[in-house]
């Protein structure tokens, strides 16, 4: 999952982003997009929301997937 910011940013759209994959080091395996979520403003409305990849903590490269948080 990632925010719609960092979907924008990446890919033009947040609908575009489903399906795509990344990973945050060339080391590491690649993870697929399964959802955005609506960007969350930290640090109020005047504030841009920050780009943000949402993971599960029982994730791991063991199963082709992984975590990449912030950003």
């Amino acid at each position: 999952m990632m925010s719609e910011n960092l979907a924008r940013e990446m890919w033009g759209t947040p609908s575009a982003a489903i399906g795509k994959r990344l990973r945050e080091f060339p080391s590491q395996s690649w993870h697929e997009v399964i959802g955005v979520a609506q960007d969350v403003r930290e640090n109020g409305v005047q504030e841009k929301a920050p780009e943000i990849m949402y993971c599960s903590s029982l994730m791991g490269d063991s199963q082709n997937t992984g975590y990449v948080c912030g950003r």
